[in-house]
C-alpha cells in the first residue's frame, strides 16, 4: 500500500451510527472529562480508508506519511495505534498492521453493522490537529438535524387537518405549494419563517402555527445530554471550535414582538416550554431561538458495502 497523501480530497468510509455513539463517550482523565475514544476511532477510519484489504505494510517505514495524513505527529499516531490494538481494532503482523473489518468494528463500538457513509476529507485544507474527529462531530449534528426534520414531517402527516389549515398561510407568505408538498427541507424553512412572522405581528392562529417544532436545531440542554457534557460552556466551546475550523456556521437569533405574547414552543423531547421573555424596559416580547447551525462539510451515503464475503472473511481472521 502506498499512502496517497498527494491526493487532496479523500472520501473516508465511516460506520453509520458511529458519530452518535462516539460523541457520547467521555471519561474522567485527571480532573476533566474528555473524549479520547473519538480521537482513536478517527485514526481507525482514516487508516482503514487507505487500504481495501485492511493491511498496511511496513507501518514503521510509512509512519511519517501516515501521521501527516491523520494530522497528528508521529508520537501521537503511535499512541493511537496502541489504543486501537487494545480495543481489538488492529493487530500487528511483523512490520505490518492489519485493521479489523467494519463488521468487527461495529461490534466493538456496540452498534449494528449497517452500511457506510463517506465523509469528504482534505488534510491539507484544515488547520489544526486531528480534524477528522471534528468532522465526526459535525456529522452527528447533521444527522440530528435530519432526525428532527423527519420528526416534524411525521407530526405534520399525523395532523392533516391542521396541516391543511397552514397551507393558505404559507401561500400568503409567498411559498410555492408544490415545493411544500415535495421538499421537506423547504417546508421546514418556510414553516419556521411563518412561525416567526406570526410571533412578530401577532396572530389569532399563533397557537396552531406553533404546534409543530419547525426548528431542527437542538437547545443547549439537548447538546449536553447527547454529547454527555456537564456544562453549557462545553457546548459553546464545541461550537466555537467547529466554527473556527469553518466546519459549521452559527447564527444566534432573537426576534421581538410588540405583542405581549404567551408563546409555548415544542421541545425536541415532545414537551412544551415557555418560548418567550417579556422585556419590560423595551416593552417587547423576545423569542430566543436555538443557535441556527448550518453544516458546511459534505458527506454522502454509500449505497453498498464492499463485498460482504470479504468483510466476513476479514472479520474471522
Amino acid at each position: 500500500m502506498q499512502t496517497p497523501t498527494h491526493i487532496l480530497t479523500h472520501y473516508i468510509p465511516v460506520l453509520t451510527g458511529a458519530p452518535e455513539a462516539l460523541v457520547a463517550q467521555r471519561e474522567l482523565r485527571t480532573k476533566y472529562e474528555t473524549n479520547r475514544a473519538i480521537k482513536t476511532w478517527s485514526i481507525f477510519f482514516l487508516l482503514k480508508s487507505l487500504t481495501t484489504s485492511g493491511l498496511i505494510k511496513n507501518y514503521a517505514g510509512q509512519a511519517h506519511e501516515l501521521a501527516e495524513f491523520c494530522q497528528c505527529n508521529k508520537k501521537t499516531l503511535i499512541r493511537r495505534i496502541e489504543e486501537l490494538q487494545k480495543l481489538g481494532l488492529l493487530k500487528f503482523n511483523g512490520t505490518n498492521i492489519l485493521l479489523s473489518s467494519y463488521i468487527k468494528a461495529a461490534s466493538i463500538l456496540g452498534i449494528n453493522y449497517n452500511r457506510l457513509f463517506r465523509i469528504t476529507y482534505n488534510p491539507h485544507e484544515y488547520k489544526g490537529n486531528q480534524i477528522f474527529q471534528h468532522l465526526l462531530r459535525v456529522e452527528e449534528i447533521r444527522n440530528n438535524q435530519q432526525k428532527q426534520l423527519g420528526a416534524l414531517i411525521l407530526n405534520l402527516e399525523k395532523n392533516p387537518l391542521v396541516t391543511e389549515q397552514l397551507m393558505p398561510l404559507l401561500a400568503k407568505q409567498g411559498c410555492k405549494l408544490y415545493r411544500i408538498r415535495t421538499d421537506a427541507k423547504y417546508l421546514q424553512e418556510q414553516l419556521l419563517k411563518l412561525q416567526q412572522t406570526a410571533f412578530i405581528e401577532g396572530s389569532d392562529f399563533l397557537t396552531e402555527i406553533q404546534r409543530f417544532r419547525a426548528d431542527v436545531n437542538r437547545s443547549v440542554n439537548g447538546f449536553k445530554k447527547q454529547h454527555h457534557y456537564k456544562s453549557s460552556q462545553s457546548v459553546s466551546y464545541l461550537k466555537k471550535i467547529l466554527q473556527k475550523q469553518k466546519l459549521i456556521d452559527v447564527v444566534k437569533k432573537c426576534i421581538y414582538s410588540k405583542e405581549r405574547t404567551r408563546l409555548y414552543v415544542p421541545a425536541s423531547d415532545g414537551s412544551r416550554k415557555d418560548g418567550y421573555k417579556w422585556l419590560p424596559r423595551l416593552k417587547k416580547t423576545a423569542w430566543f431561538l436555538t443557535d441556527q447551525i448550518t453544516v458546511l462539510t459534505s458527506s454522502s451515503i454509500q449505497k453498498e458495502m464492499k463485498n460482504e464475503s470479504e468483510e466476513k472473511k476479514q472479520n474471522a481472521a
